[in-house]
């Protein structure tokens, strides 16, 4: 029992330090990954809103959100706002002419 007993308290002591180290190399990387400075978060201006659209659908998609929108011609357009900000134009269908 006693043999036993010091596998136990061995095994929380490993543990521990295993949970101890993980945890500071967890917030090591975390560190490092957002190392950017508030000036570089904020210099990406906000993206422009659709000319005269309105938002028929949004969805997520692997790269960002992907707005639909109605034109006032009768067309329509997928937009896909991406993680770093930018608006791009992903397809657009012509309206009347």
């Amino acid at each position: 029992m006693e043999r036993l007993l010091g596998f136990v308290k061995l095994f929380n002591v490993v543990a521990g330090i295993v949970i101890v180290f993980g945890t500071v190399a967890l917030v090591w990387l975390m560190v490092q990954r957002g190392g950017h400075s508030r000036a570089e978060r904020e210099a990406v201006p906000p993206p422009p809103p659709p000319v005269a659209g309105r938002i028929a659908g949004i969805a997520a998609h692997a790269d960002g959100l992907a707005f639909l929108v109605d034109l006032p011609d009768g067309g329509q357009e997928i937009r896909l706002l991406g993680a770093n900000g930018k608006m791009s134009l992903l397809y657009r269908v012509a309206g009347k002419r």
